[in-house]
């Protein structure tokens, strides 16, 4: 990388808070990577694998794309079959509406931080890298960010400065 090119600062940040948010999200569902049950990591694992696609996914040329599309639209059995499928994906997001809201917005993130790399010069090599270590990076922050701040409390007590304890805790723990 040379001297002149300039680093997408905001776009690395809108990215990296997104991640977070979703780590966070990911940690609260569905508990910490270390925990004693298989279910934690089966999800964490499948959300390392959904930054290194969408990072791919971004990389990628859209004539590829689109030649995968015209390829497969071919037969009627495959189209129908893939009419089926968007169907039942579009059921999917309607009862994981919330995790359909987190993943636009990694989406517009992740578009948002590879155009900005690209209009600085970046090599598509360079840009997955980046791109990747920045998801990764978020998804592990926001499940450490929400380990510890609920297991140790350390979110409540920042925030006892601005809100009651009561407040605090429906905030954490929800209207339970």
């Amino acid at each position: 990388m040379t001297s002149s090119r300039k680093l997408p600062w905001l776009s690395f940040t809108l990215l990296l808070v997104s991640y977070t948010c979703f780590g966070w999200f990911i940690s609260d569902r569905f508990g910490w990577f270390f925990a004693s049950t298989t279910l934690p990591k089966v999800v964490w694992l499948l959300a390392f694998a959904w930054a290194f696609f969408i990072d791919t996914a971004f990389i990628a040329p859209l004539t590829y794309g689109s030649r995968l599309v015209a390829r497969w639209f071919r037969s009627d059995t495959v189209a129908f079959l893939t009419v089926f499928s968007v169907i039942a994906g579009f059921m999917m997001l309607l009862f994981w509406l919330q995790i359909f809201a987190y993943i636009v917005l990694i989406i517009s993130a992740e578009a948002l931080a590879r155009v900005d790399m690209q209009t600085d010069g970046f090599s598509p090599k360079q840009a997955f890298w980046f791109l990747a270590i920045l998801s990764l990076l978020g998804l592990i922050c926001g499940g450490i960010l929400h380990h510890y701040a609920i297991e140790d409390e350390l979110l409540c007590s920042l925030l006892n400065q601005f809100m009651s304890e009561h407040q605090c805790q429906i905030l954490i723990n929800g209207n339970h």
